[in-house]
């Protein structure tokens, strides 16, 4: 590189005359430079030329405990750049601080030169310090002798070229820190605005260029108040920017406001200004971070309105609702309903726990169900009973949910009085239950009609039999009353078909008793059939319960189908609601009864043939009901146990009977109920009910 440092005057003739017009020059020759290195040449070269040196080094210590700085060769200002660290003559005039000069043999290596190429003849350092850390001006191979004078003008320079050294070293510092401001400033996505004492735009980035629409130079100068706040506000903002100035202070100083604001094209929006007071020569001035809040006030709107929304359903929800912690199971959120139910009032309702609200015997249960609630954040108990604040219970369905409030585990329960609902479901069994005796009546009078005529005709036969044999002994008594040896009169054996009699009375009474035997089974099918409603389950033999159906049934299938029980006799009891299943077993066996009519008709010379199966599956009973029906069709399988669904001809059903089943079986039991059908062929309905061990459970319930 090579730079002119003697533009202007002769400095080797000024020096002879003014030590102080070469300081001078010198000072003004380096404070024109841009940079530290530029600052370096121009130094190094003016003491070259001033001691008429040959070779010249200017450095100094940077932060890794290097020197740095330039070398200078020849009278064309070739410079190289060193930057390694000093050892013998060079770090030793460094550390003492004094001048040091070598002439001729003593003269030490050259710095950052080929010591092979360039030999020194003469040699000074001086040291300097700048920022606290050392520095050295160095000359060598003068056709002059170096002498004090040359130390004490090397001295005066290196005081200029320090005090400026350090000064350009902070104008570097600080254009770097500016830039970076830059750069950070118009890399950010919020606003970022300077204003000067009087209020007016001196810094304004490209953020807020986008936010605003204004240009950084069309906003430089303007009195920002004016500009960018409505109009109403003009008054309050002037006023408040009187007070910035005299103290610094004011409503908006150190504090983020949301405020609105006004874009070029005049739309209004709204802003969070953050703003912080700076001292300057001139006066206070302020620096603000300005960040559109439009999508955040938006949201927090529909936030606003969401949350609104949820209180409304929440509070004014048909079923009670309750929201708790789900570590300590205590309320969080209750509603007006659940209130209402409960009968508490106020606040009384959130001093409690979950646990709380059960009846006594549901504790265990609903504590399971809390418990699994991770591995299965969302389960249904229905019926469960649920306690008041007066120690009355009432029957409720819930849905337990867990979610994730904060940041931290809640359950919701959603409780359904369903104490209505199970009157009425009550009322309908009976309608149904009174439907299907009304309906089964008068087969079961033609069941027991069958028998009893039997019965009747074999008591008139043994009462006409009794008759004769009862002549017949007065004869044989009169006879023993006379003489020996008189015979029974002829006419009277004549008119007693004793043979017959003997024959026939054994096989009337044998007659009557299977008469009686048959009518006994029935009344005792009636009898199981119509086993009272239980309010807690107990255990039931489930074959029986089918047997005795099936048999009060008798006449509704018995023109159309055979009926086949294959009931396995090593089932356990059944803990359930035996009146209940016989009810869903009659409609289902009715049901099958119904499909195969349809598909024999009235020829009574063909029959279908329904086929009852019971087995158990692990801890599950399966009862298979089949039949050789009509099947059902496929449009319309999932509606079947829907209520009041029917397919039968007007006056033949209700469309309550599988509703009620379904209820019956999956609800009461907590068992299935599916089907498997194949139109033409037949249906198979296949229920299947957990075993329960009835001590524990009947003790739980």
């Amino acid at each position: 590189m090579e730079r002119q440092t003697t533009d202007v005057i002769d400095l080797k003739a000024t020096l002879e005359n003014d030590t102080g017009a070469v300081l001078v020059h010198l000072l003004g020759s380096i404070n024109s430079c841009e940079t530290e290195v530029e600052l370096l040449e121009v130094a190094i070269g003016i003491v070259c030329e001033c001691t008429e040196s040959k070779i010249g080094w200017i450095g100094a210590l940077d932060a890794d405990g290097n020197f740095k700085g330039i070398c200078r060769v020849g009278s064309q200002s070739q410079v190289t750049p060193f930057d390694q660290r000093l050892d013998g003559l060079w770090a030793e005039a460094v550390s003492q601080g004094e001048p040091i000069i070598r002439i001729g043999d003593d003269c030490p290596s050259p710095l950052a030169l080929d010591p092979k190429t360039s030999k020194l003849s003469s040699l000074v350092i001086v040291p300097f310090a700048v920022d606290s850390r050392c520095g050295f001006i160095a000359a060598a191979n003068s056709p002059n002798p170096y002498e004090a004078s040359t130390v004490n003008l090397l001295v005066d320079l290196s005081k200029v070229i320090a005090v400026s050294l350090g000064q350009k070293r902070i104008e570097e510092s600080l254009r770097e820190r500016e830039e970076r401001f830059r750069v950070i400033a118009d890399s950010a996505r919020d606003g970022i605005v300077m204003i000067d004492s009087a209020g007016e735009v001196t810094y304004w980035n490209e953020a807020a260029e986008r936010m605003f629409g204004y240009t950084a130079d069309e906003m430089m100068g303007q009195e920002l108040h004016l500009v960018i706040t409505p109009k109403h506000l003009h008054t309050a903002y002037l006023e408040g920017f009187q007070r910035f100035q005299e103290t610094g202070t004011g409503p908006a100083i150190g504090k983020t406001l949301e405020l609105p604001a006004i874009r070029k094209d005049g739309s209004e929006f709204t802003v969070e200004l953050s703003l912080s007071a700076v001292r300057s020569h001139d006066g206070w001035h302020a620096i603000g971070l300005i960040r559109d809040i439009t999508e955040r006030k938006q949201a927090e709107a529909i936030l606003q309105e969401s949350e609104q929304r949820f209180r409304a359903i929440f509070e004014d929800s048909a079923d009670g609702i309750v929201i708790g912690d789900f570590e300590s199971r205590g309320f969080r959120m209750v509603n007006k309903k659940i209130r209402e139910m409960l009968g508490y009032e106020g606040q009384e309702l959130e001093k409690l726990s979950i646990s709380d609200i059960w009846a006594e015997r549901w504790q265990g249960r609903m504590a399971d169900v809390l418990g699994s609630l991770s591995a299965e954040p969302t389960q249904s108990i229905n019926g469960c009973e649920i306690k008041r604040k007066d120690g009355s219970t009432f029957h409720a369905d819930v849905v337990i949910s867990l979610l994730s409030l904060g940041g931290r585990r809640h359950f919701m329960a959603i409780i359904r009085d369903i104490t209505q609902r199970k009157a009425l479901e009550y009322q309908l069994a009976q309608v149904q239950k009174l439907q299907s005796i009304g309906q089964l009546a008068a087969g079961i009078a033609h069941e027991i009609n069958t028998p009893m005529q039997y019965i009747g005709d074999n008591t008139l036969f043994l009462k006409d039999a009794f008759g004769d044999l009862s002549r017949l002994l007065h004869a044989i008594r009169s006879q023993s009353e006379c003489k020996q040896g008189v015979a029974i009169p002829g006419s009277l054996i004549e008119t007693i078909d004793i043979d017959f009699i003997a024959e026939e009375i054994p096989k009337a009474i044998d007659q009557i008793l299977e008469g009686v035997k048959r009518v006994t089974k029935i009344v005792k099918a009636m009898k199981d059939f119509s086993h009272p409603d239980e309010e807690v389950a107990a255990p039931f033999d489930l074959n029986k319960a089918i047997e005795s159906t099936v048999t009060i049934a008798r006449n509704e299938w018995k023109y159309v189908a055979d009926c086949e029980l294959q009931l396995d006799p090593s089932l356990p009891p059944i803990l359930g609601f035996q009146g209940e299943f016989n009810q869903a077993i009659l409609n289902m066996v009715i049901n099958a009864a119904h499909a195969i009519g349809e598909v024999v008709g009235k020829d009574s010379n063909r029959k279908g043939k329904i086929t009852i199966t019971t087995r158990r599956d692990g801890d599950w009973v399966e009862v298979r009901i089949s039949d050789t029906g009509c099947g059902i069709p496929p449009e319309v399988r999932n509606r079947i146990f829907d209520p009041f669904f029917t397919t039968k001809e007007v006056g033949k059903g209700t469309g309550q009977g599988l509703t009620i089943a379904h209820s019956v079986i999956v609800e009461k039991h907590k068992g299935s109920l599916r089907f498997e059908s194949e139109v033409g062929k037949g249906t198979t309905f296949i229920i299947r009910l957990p075993i329960r061990q009835v001590v524990s459970e009947g003790a739980q319930r």
